[in-house]
């Protein structure tokens, strides 16, 4: 909040409550991890002013999202030179599959201008 040039108060009443704690437990992984995604992609995106937004989210998105679910999957380990063609097929974890899933509906629903 510092950095962009907003104010830190202590709220010693605040409340919140976490439910997918409670819950989660009858999720398979990659589903909870796709909710955690798409939450942490809402909370961006409802929260910032436009002006920030447009320079944060696509930092949060390459970064956090990409960044956790390559190294996570084992996908950052894939070694192409320049040169080289991609392979046709690429076998990946299915949480990979999860954070981009997540990205592309997050897309879909918040698509700017709609």
């Amino acid at each position: 909040m510092n950095l962009f040039g907003g104010t830190v108060v202590l709220a010693p009443d605040a409340v919140t409550y976490h439910r997918i704690h409670g819950t989660s437990s009858r999720w398979a992984f990659a589903q909870r991890l796709r909710l955690l995604e798409r939450n942490g992609l809402a909370m961006i995106y409802k929260n910032y002013e436009a002006s920030t937004l447009e320079r944060v989210f696509p930092a949060a998105v390459a970064v956090l999202l990409l960044l956790r679910a390559f190294t996570r999957t084992g996908v950052d380990s894939l070694k192409l030179g320049p040169s080289e063609r991609p392979p046709d097929v690429v076998e990946t974890h299915p949480y990979l599959a999860a954070h981009l899933i997540e990205i592309y509906r997050f897309s879909r629903v918040h698509r700017s201008g709609e």
